[in-house]
């Protein structure tokens, strides 16, 4: 398992990458998504909240 954090103006993300796909709910865009990455974002009020690499790419680009 690869690991990755960055440093993030709302907070703190950590980008997992796994070896088996799992299956989470993205608590960004409110879905079921299955994948082999997901991303532990702790927000401000030090919450950890599973999103899925798509909202990671979309959160980075509006950094």
């Amino acid at each position: 398992m690869e690991t990755k954090t960055t440093l993030f103006s709302q907070g703190v993300l950590r980008y997992i990458k796994k070896d088996t796909l799992t299956e989470f709910y993205c608590e960004r865009c409110n879905s079921v998504k299955k994948s082999k990455i997901t991303v532990q974002w702790e927000n401000a009020n030090k919450q950890i909240q599973l999103i899925c690499n798509s909202c990671y790419g979309y959160l980075l680009q509006k950094k």
